[in-house]
């Protein structure tokens, strides 16, 4: 008797913690993050084709300078949820099945030697297909279904507007979604004028901005956020340049023009905040 009792409460129990770990486990988000590659984990100055520099070439092959702490941020992302959290990269650049099989190769070693996290890489199947990211997107969300979708990209081409149109359907759609735009170019540069962001989207000037943005808004843990700040940005302090910018992770390359960019995060959360605040505020000037 007192054996059958002890199975029973012990069946209850079990029964109690599978339940509280399955609703646990549905409390979080499912998170898809859309990032596009160039100018955004990847140092290429892509808005330079415009002024004929030659400069753009060189960074189309060059596979070994991704902007600081982005590969780092998007595995901490995908830890808050394993084996739920995706990753896609999304890309304007044309795929193998164009003939253009060397981007797609130096997009795929780009991200394997910059040990960026494992997910889909979407590159365009049609040269001229100005509607090849928000196609993309939709199939994504379609496919993945997540309940929260982050957009990654940069103010350098069409991601603003991109991105806005995709904010639109997915909000139509009931699915949660953040955008954050590396706010690589000024909107008041003459020669390489960078997009004006929307409204409700978010501006950054490094990787460390989004950490302390998604720990805010509870999508991403203090001991993930407080990762990034004893490492990410210790590095990026330290970094010293070289002439051409290569062979390591960097976040402020010389064409850099983050003047548009504004910190409006509390910097309380953590003591190399407020020294980190004050480096990029100066460096965006």
């Amino acid at each position: 008797m007192w054996i059958a009792s002890k199975l029973a409460m012990t069946k209850i129990f079990l029964f109690a913690f599978l339940f509280s770990v399955n609703l646990w486990a549905q409390t979080k988000e499912k998170i898809l993050i859309i990032s596009d590659i160039d100018d955004t984990i990847k140092v290429s100055h892509v808005i330079s084709y415009k002024s004929f520099n030659p400069i753009v070439l060189f960074r189309t092959w060059d596979t070994t300078t991704p902007f600081a702490g982005m590969a780092s941020l998007y595995q901490l992302i995908l830890n808050e949820n394993p084996g739920v959290n995706q990753v896609a990269y999304l890309s304007n650049a044309p795929s193998a099945e164009t003939g253009v099989e060397y981007l797609q190769n130096s997009h795929q070693t780009f991200l394997k030697s910059n040990n960026f996290p494992e997910g889909k890489l979407v590159l365009r199947d049609v040269i001229f297909d100005s509607e090849h990211k928000n196609k993309s997107i939709r199939k994504l969300v379609a496919e993945i279904q997540p309940t929260l979708v982050i957009m990654v990209g940069d103010n350098g081409e069409n991601d603003v507007n991109v991105y806005e149109q995709a904010r639109k359907e997915l909000n139509e759609q009931g699915i949660k979604n953040l955008i954050y735009i590396h706010q690589l170019y000024s909107s008041h540069d003459e020669d390489e004028a960078g997009k004006t962001l929307y409204p409700g989207q978010i501006g950054y000037a490094t990787s460390v901005e989004i950490a302390l943005d998604l720990n805010m808004k509870a999508l991403l843990s203090a001991d993930s956020a407080n990762w990034v700040y004893e490492h990410t940005v210790p590095y990026i302090l330290s970094i010293r340049y070289s002439f051409l910018q290569v062979l390591k992770a960097i976040s402020f390359p010389t064409f850099k023009n983050c003047s548009d960019f504004k910190w409006v995060w509390p910097t309380d959360s953590h003591e190399n905040l407020p020294e980190f605040k004050k480096y990029v505020t100066k460096t965006c000037k």
